[in-house]
């Protein structure tokens, strides 16, 4: 429902409050009058359209981040790696406990930093961390819970193996920022290949 739509409720409540009201003011009655309720919270479906048309209108800001040219570039050397996939699968068993000077790399990069520049376009994200086309991590802003996230939706569905889309993920409590947030993941491209994928995390308060 409309701003418009709400205020016109508002109205309405106002007025049959004041209806009630004034009866037993002129009577003189001892007793207050009592209150008019509350208009009703919007219902649950509405709600949910309400959150999910402000998480596509964040869209074209992530797809800009996306395709900044030092995430772009980062993606592209971390793929002509060519890392072993036993290799990316010792990374993350070993990430929780990592030191960190491991850790750093993928935090201080030019592939971070502009993760950083754009932070104020989307201002609601708590996290934000660009993968390969393995799943493996590019950089973050922040420590990730995992090194390799190609087991995941985020991944999965932005990458597609080179065929991916815009994902919208369930809200959910986030290990990483310790925030209640939805991640919304874009393809990282490449001209029109799709090299990677690029996932940021929003927290659902600030929306």
């Amino acid at each position: 429902m409309s701003k418009l739509g709400w205020l016109a409720i508002g109205i309405l409540a106002c007025k049959a409050k004041a209806k009630e009201v004034a009866p037993a003011q002129g009577a003189g009655s001892a007793e207050a009058a009592a209150v008019a309720p509350a208009p009703a919270p919007p219902p649950a479906d509405v709600a949910t359209r309400d959150v999910t048309h402000k998480l596509e209108a964040l869209l074209p800001a992530i797809k800009k981040v996306a395709a900044d040219p030092a995430v772009v570039q980062a993606v592209q050397a971390q793929n002509t790696r060519k890392l072993p996939l036993d290799a990316i699968m010792q990374l993350d068993k070993d990430w929780s406990a990592a030191p960190a000077d491991a850790i750093q790399p993928y935090l201080d990069n030019p592939c971070s930093k502009a993760l950083a520049k754009h932070r104020d376009d989307v201002p609601a994200t708590v996290e934000a961390f660009a993968m390969d086309n393995q799943g493996a991590l590019v950089c973050a802003l922040a420590k990730t819970s995992d090194y390799w996230q190609g087991d995941e939706d985020k991944w999965q569905r932005a990458y597609a193996g080179g065929n991916g889309s815009d994902f919208i993920d369930k809200p959910k409590f986030d290990d990483s920022s310790q925030t209640y947030s939805v991640q919304i993941s874009v393809p990282v491209s490449d001209g029109k290949r799709v090299i990677g994928a690029l996932t940021i995390g929003l927290e659902m308060d600030k929306l």
